[in-house]
């Protein structure tokens, strides 16, 4: 648990303020966090919230950053659309204004009185998407890394509960069982 609330807090700070170098060292944390679950989940007291942590924090990093080669992160889950949501209400200053020459078709653009420092070639605002600063690049970097570890907690949580209750119920007994005696053996 206090895992969990660590985890929480250093995201909170590093979401605060999304810079690429917070971003790296999120994206290797997470990775490193994953990488010592999946070796705790082959031996070890609690290899049950291991296993269940490293398979559900692998599918999410996989899933957020491995299956989409053109881009940084995978823009359907849920977890993206939560991230686009927050990164304008944070009011993240940019480090410089971004020149995009005016008129400049560009996808999913957010009107530019959105985007504090946003300027266009000719000193005039000019629609530009907010998915093409460095900042929301590594906002989003340091959202799913974090994700990936907190769907390994998920993960670690809800394979423990489902041995418990299969424990209680007595579906899994402890030790090999007894299998039928083979013919001419009492």
């Amino acid at each position: 648990m206090m895992g969990l609330v660590f985890v929480c807090a250093v995201g909170f700070a590093a979401l605060m303020h999304p810079r690429s170098v917070v971003a790296s060292a999120t994206y290797t944390g997470a990775l490193t966090v994953l990488l010592f679950a999946t070796l705790a989940a082959l031996r070890g007291r609690y290899r049950t919230f291991w296993t269940g942590f490293a398979v559900a924090g692998w599918t999410y990093f996989y899933v957020a950053f491995l299956s989409f080669s053109s881009q940084t992160h995978n823009p359907y889950i849920f977890t993206n659309k939560i991230l686009i949501y927050v990164f304008p209400k944070l009011e993240i200053p940019w480090d410089s204004p971004m020149a995009v020459p005016t008129g400049t078709p560009v996808p999913m653009a957010l009107p530019a009185s959105a985007i504090p420092g946003v300027m266009s070639s000719d000193e005039t605002i000019a629609p530009v998407p907010f998915e093409f600063s460095p900042q929301w690049i590594a906002f989003a970097r340091i959202g799913h890394s974090l994700a990936a570890i907190v769907h390994g907690f998920a993960g670690g949580a809800v394979i423990v509960l489902l041995e418990r209750r299969a424990r209680r119920s007595g579906m899994k007994k402890e030790g090999p069982q007894p299998g039928p005696l083979p013919d001419g053996v009492d």
